[in-house]
């Protein structure tokens, strides 16, 4: 008799057991923009303290990187500085048969770097390309400090790189003497500690460094609102097509009033007024 009540305990354990329903975990993989690596982070932090059963990873390494990795399966999203390139868009064509969908998810001024002890009051556009093509070389154009410039970029991969070739070299090649350097901190960081180097990245990095005016206009959040910044920006998502479910939760999440908020925290531009 005791074997028998000893068994049926088991069985009727076993049987609560197996009614229980198993948490699976619901992953979304980020990657690309160096620009957005802060933001997107700050968003899937937010994100998966609403949603525990979701774990959001994300990487950076350019856009480039985003867009291969859609291409290759290995991300859900690519974090995009600019637009998709024709030669992304036909990989993802051949392989996929789509072309890629974009969401616009946060604005950015493309932020002139300068040191704190510059006292430059303004530069043009023409004045970035002379500075980035190599033409001038030299501090003395504009001060009166004979002292050498020091641009420094992103590498190739980075979205960022490529929108100031288009828009400020107008597709002109960088000065063979240009430094690169990995991120956008690393640029922001090296400006602080150069009096002489001059860089560009999004308006949320560089606290340590002068946000230049541009044609005597600021980056700052109302001159990108109303565009008047003359470098002014999107910042993406892409994906495949149309993205699944727990994608399109999470997409649908950073453009509601929530995660538009986290972009004014960040310190970039929402889509939305506050």
């Amino acid at each position: 008799m005791i074997r028998y009540i000893y068994i049926l305990s088991i069985l009727i354990s076993l049987s609560g057991c197996g009614s229980r329903k198993l948490v699976t975990k619901e992953y979304i993989r980020l990657k690309g923009s160096d620009t957005m690596k802060v933001l997107a982070s700050q968003w899937a932090d937010a994100y998966m303290t609403l949603h525990p059963n979701s774990i959001v990873l994300v990487e950076g390494g350019g856009s480039s990187t985003g867009f291969k990795g859609l291409v290759e399966g290995s991300v859900d999203i690519a974090l995009a500085s600019r637009i998709i390139r024709p030669i992304e868009a036909g990989k993802m064509a051949e392989k996929y048969k789509s072309i890629g969908l974009s969401f616009m998810v946060a604005k950015d001024a493309l932020s002139i770097y300068l040191n704190k002890n510059n006292k430059i009051t303004t530069l043009t556009i023409g004045d970035l390309a002379l500075i980035f093509n190599g033409r001038i070389s030299n501090w003395l154009v504009f001060t009166d400090r004979f002292n050498p410039i020091i641009p420094v970029t992103r590498p190739e991969t980075s979205g960022t790189q490529l929108f100031f070739r288009r828009h400020v070299l107008k597709g002109a090649r960088y000065s063979d003497k240009i430094i690169t350097l990995t991120t956008t901190k690393d640029i922001s960081t090296f400006v602080a500690k150069n009096k002489n180097a001059i860089g560009f990245g999004g308006i949320a990095y560089g606290d340590s460094v002068f946000h230049a005016p541009i044609n005597g206009i600021y980056p700052t959040s109302q001159t990108v609102k109303n565009d008047t910044y003359p470098l002014t920006r999107y910042l993406y998502f892409y994906t495949i097509d149309t993205p699944s479910n727990k994608v399109r939760r999470f997409i649908d999440w950073v453009i509601s009033p929530a995660g538009q908020l986290i972009v004014s925290q960040v310190g970039y531009i929402p889509l939305w007024d506050e």
